[in-house]
């Protein structure tokens, strides 16, 4: 899987985690359009890194390390969506 494609996942992982107190795979591959396997294998490598803590048949929490890479993530995607929505006129 591609580095931009897990980024995407962890930016995601923290936009639910401030809509929901539990964030479950099946949320994050509804939004990102992929297969749960995918999700579940790009959690498990979150889960090697430290970024985020998972048991089996649970909900998806943030450690400390993953909710700040994830807010870094979040904000430079937005940013970014702002800048192509007004300056470009790009829709979503």
């Amino acid at each position: 899987m591609s580095k931009k494609l897990k980024l995407s996942c962890l930016a995601v992982i923290y936009e639910e985690s401030l809509q929901n107190s539990e964030v479950y795979s099946v949320e994050i591959a509804r939004k990102l359009e992929m297969s749960k396997a995918g999700v579940h294998n790009i959690v498990g490598q979150f889960i090697e890194q430290g970024w985020v803590i998972k048991d089996h048949y649970s909900h998806i929490t943030l450690t400390e390390e993953g909710n700040t890479l994830g807010a870094k993530l979040y904000k430079r995607h937005n940013c970014f969506c702002f800048f192509f929505r007004k300056y470009l006129k790009m829709s979503k």
